[in-house]
């Protein structure tokens, strides 16, 4: 088994661990978050079977959510000035 990342650098640990386990678990497709050196990251993938290929993108925790918490916050202040509108 050759795990390989495309960001010229040494895999972790955790990342080692998380890679064997989507074998192991034979899931096709999933995310997970897993701490890294601290900080957490998203990890989502996608086994193609056919090709032995695990396909693995990250992204920081913290990003992956901001427009979440952006639109969120956008529908809510939409929202109390809808209200304020109909109590007038």
């Amino acid at each position: 088994l050759e795990l390989v990342s495309r960001e010229k650098r040494e895999l972790r640990a955790e990342e080692k661990t998380l890679f064997l386990k989507l074998i192991e678990e034979n899931l096709s497709q999933g995310a997970k978050t897993v701490d890294v050196d601290g900080q957490e990251w998203l990890y989502a993938w996608e086994v193609d079977r056919r090709l032995n290929f695990i396909s693995v993108v990250r992204i920081p925790q913290a990003e992956a959510f901001q427009v979440t918490r952006y639109i969120v916050n956008k529908s809510l202040t939409y929202g109390v000035f809808v209200l304020g509108i109909a109590m007038i």
